[in-house]
């Protein structure tokens, strides 16, 4: 609700919106059909069924795989016929060239000191530009064969100055050329540096003017130089010891994600990233002390023993494909490293999600507010803040179509994937989940219908352009709903 009335409303304030027609009743079409699917299957779910479970997850995951469908066909289709366009135009042009055209100058490198030579009039004459048909030089091959199967000798190429243009057929040229059409900058001479004194003073200054966020890519990597520059500074005892779990939650970071850029690069931490990575895995799946033996053994064989065994084996030979100073260059190096680099986010951004989670729910706990509230506020708005700030950015940087399509876009991955693979996980562990709506759940439903179908009009009518007041309505009509939640949750409204 957040995304598709206060992002698209201040998409909508900060630029002038032009959407294609296509592309955005599809995603406002998609993001319909998600809601009508999702309240089809709550109205007609019962709990402890595990086939609803099943059902569920397939209608969700094959909605979205036609959705992308929908996005990426008609792109490929473009991009063909485009490249198809070009090989015929290419084709067309190289079929229908009925001139060879050429041109020749002599220039000769000359330096500060050298002085510029006046050319008379019939000096000027000697750089000519010769155009001449194909029918001419077919006519004169023919010609030329002729007089070689007669025994003749083939005419002789002499060397000419053309005089007039009137000796060949097709477009005419003028043969006048200005002594300064060849002329050599002086500043661009062999003599002149290749680089001037304002561009090195220039490339220093940008090279000192670094942004900030770029300057921590260049050197998070190195804690060691932090920790010691933080502890030795002259800040107070408070910040020293608050910086030692920011040390270690950077330590840990960087040993699981390795960075690629070659400031950044570290052979060490790349290493470790084959036994770290799926450790982490194993530690926020909760698999981490698993029998791989299935207690079939004597012995117990923990499944972080097995990872860290065969992590170690893959870790030697990364160590030996790649290069302590910069980062790998094969594909198969960077393709392990990157996947790993991959899934390691995944499991951070799940493990900071849980505890999210968990102090929500802590929050709920105390303040006896229902799960709904939480996550129509709270969650919502910690949610959707990066999405406001990002689309906002995108748009007035000069891609609103963009912005909207993920203010739409957005919602749709949320409901079909952020629903249909937790169903589709509980079903393969055996487990039922059950759809339910209660009344918050219904309150967002009709005013999200609403938002939607009042957008289409709006767009529509105005061929497909977001007038600034529409903009602004959205919000008003954003914060009338979470008015209303407030008032439902606090019994103000009795329902």
């Amino acid at each position: 609700m957040f995304v598709s009335t206060v992002v698209v409303g201040g998409v909508a304030v900060a630029s002038a919106v032009k959407v294609q027609r296509w592309a955005f009743v599809r995603d406002v079409g998609a993001l319909i059909a998600s809601l009508l699917l999702f309240l089809l299957l709550a109205m007609s779910s019962s709990g402890g069924d595990l086939g609803d479970t099943a059902v569920a997850a397939l209608l969700f995951l094959v909605m979205y795989g036609i959705y992308v469908g929908s996005v990426v066909f008609p792109a490929c289709v473009a991009r063909y016929r485009a490249a198809e366009d070009e090989i015929r135009d290419a084709k067309l042009a190289g079929k229908t060239s009925l001139m060879i055209s050429a041109f020749w100058h002599a220039l000769s490198p000359r330096g500060k000191n050298t002085k510029r030579v006046q050319l008379t009039e019939q000096q000027e004459h000697k750089y000519a530009f010769v155009t001449r048909s194909d029918d001419d030089v077919d006519d004169e091959n023919i010609d030329d064969k002729a007089r070689v199967g007669n025994g003749d000798k083939p005419r002789e190429t002499k060397e000419f100055e053309m005089s007039t243009p009137h000796e060949f057929a097709g477009p005419r040229f003028s043969t006048r050329v200005f002594d300064d059409h060849f002329d050599v900058e002086e500043e661009n001479s062999l003599s002149s540096p290749l680089i001037a004194d304002g561009e090195r003073g220039a490339d220093g200054a940008a090279e000192q003017a670094i942004p900030e966020w770029q300057q921590h890519l260049r050197w998070r990597w190195r804690l060691k130089r932090r920790v010691i520059r933080v502890f030795s500074s002259n800040e107070p005892i408070v910040m020293k010891v608050l910086y030692i779990p920011q040390a270690t939650l950077v330590l840990l970071r960087d040993i699981t994600v390795p960075l690629f850029d070659d400031e950044s690069w570290s052979r060490p931490k790349a290493c470790l990233s084959p036994i770290t990575v799926p450790l982490l895995v194993a530690l926020t799946g909760g698999y981490a002390n698993v029998d791989i033996c299935g207690g079939k053994f004597s012995y117990h064989v923990p499944l972080w023993q097995a990872l860290v065994v065969v992590g170690g084996c893959i870790s030697g030979i990364v160590s030996f494909f790649t290069h302590r100073s910069h980062a790998p260059r094969s594909l198969k190096a960077a393709s392990l490293l990157l996947s790993l680099a991959f899934v390691a986010c995944v499991c951070w951004i799940y493990a900071v999600a849980n505890e999210l989670m968990a102090l929500l729910v802590a929050v709920g706990y105390i303040t006896h507010a229902s799960n709904s509230l939480l996550g129509l506020t709270v969650l919502a708005w910690g949610n959707s803040v990066g999405d406001f700030i990002t689309d906002v950015s995108v748009a007035r940087a000069g891609f609103p179509q963009m912005a909207v399509a993920g203010c739409y876009g957005g919602p749709v991955f949320n409901i079909l994937l952020g629903l249909g693979l937790p169903m589709a996980y509980a079903f393969l562990s055996g487990r039922s989940e059950e759809l339910s709506l209660d009344v918050h759940a219904w309150i967002s439903l009709v005013f999200l219908f609403i938002s939607l179908i009042s957008s289409l009009l709006v767009f529509r009518h105005y061929k497909y352009h977001c007038p600034p007041w529409y903009g602004k309505l959205l919000m008003i009509y954003y914060f009338i709903y979470s008015l209303l939640n407030l008032a439902v949750a606090f019994q103000i409204v009795q329902t």
